[in-house]
């Protein structure tokens, strides 16, 4: 049954509504360590990271269909055309109540176990700077993976048009035990994503930290972005959950 909580003055049901896809990700998120968001912050960029250094095993070492001697030399060739391919994991909202900074998940696992810091994008900014060859979507989950590509000649004249064609299954599908990431994906062979004008919010979970105080002082000459706290609160019949409020008010309730 859901209950009536408040979250910034504001009363909301939690747990919350279901959110279409354009709901989800119009608001997107990325966690990381606190010097990781200083380089980001400082140089308006974010990093896209080598799909061999996923967490995901699958994606680790992708797999093909090879029949015949001629598939398997070009096997090579795949696999290294592949690895051309980098990839920025950013989290999506929820439901109408859970945020996409409010996963626990999230914060343990690349948030530097809750002493990082979550950065809040608006979509539509951020999808300004996605430049022609730029893969995009959200990640669908199976409990089944597709049955990896068949290679072959015709297939290893054109890579971009294979890999383009071939985007879902091979960029944007994994394993349903990954659900809980919400995944919003963007997948390139450049180094870099320029966001200037994109970041709406930063989120951390200790407001009396020199952590905080160095991302006040980051802050200091900006407006349009907001300094948040997610923080854990609870209620007599809905348990302990993840709520947010303004940094400073945060600092005010603590000893």
């Amino acid at each position: 049954m859901a209950q009536i909580i408040f979250r910034e003055e504001q009363p909301m049901l939690y747990p919350g509504r279901e959110l279409s896809l354009d709901e989800r990700k119009r608001r997107l998120y990325h966690y990381t360590s606190f010097n990781s968001f200083v380089r980001i912050w400082l140089t308006q960029k974010l990093k896209f990271g080598l799909v061999t250094d996923m967490n995901d095993t699958f994606e680790n070492s992708p797999s093909v269909q090879c029949y015949t001697l001629d598939e398997m030399r070009l096997l090579d060739k795949y696999l290294k055309e592949k690895k051309r391919y980098k990839q920025i994991s950013l989290t999506m909202d929820f439901d109408s109540y859970t945020q996409g900074c409010m996963s626990q998940m999230m914060w343990g696992q690349y948030g530097d176990k809750g002493k990082g810091v979550c950065i809040e994008f608006d979509y539509s900014k951020l999808m300004k700077h996605i430049k022609k060859g730029v893969l995009h979507d959200a990640i669908y989950y199976t409990p089944q993976l597709p049955a990896p590509p068949i290679i072959t000649k015709e297939v290893a004249k054109n890579w971009n048009t294979f890999f383009k064609q071939n985007q879902k299954e091979l960029f944007f599908t994994k394993k349903d035990c990954w659900s809980k990431e919400n995944e919003y994906r963007i997948v390139s062979k450049k180094d870099y994503l320029k966001i200037d004008g994109a970041i709406t919010a930063i989120y951390i979970t200790k407001p009396k930290s020199t952590e905080c105080e160095c991302i006040e002082e980051l802050l200091h000459d900006n407006n349009d972005v907001f300094f948040k706290c997610v923080y854990q609160d609870s209620l007599l019949n809905v348990g302990t959950y993840l709520n947010i409020c303004d940094i400073e008010e945060r600092k005010k309730l603590l000893p």
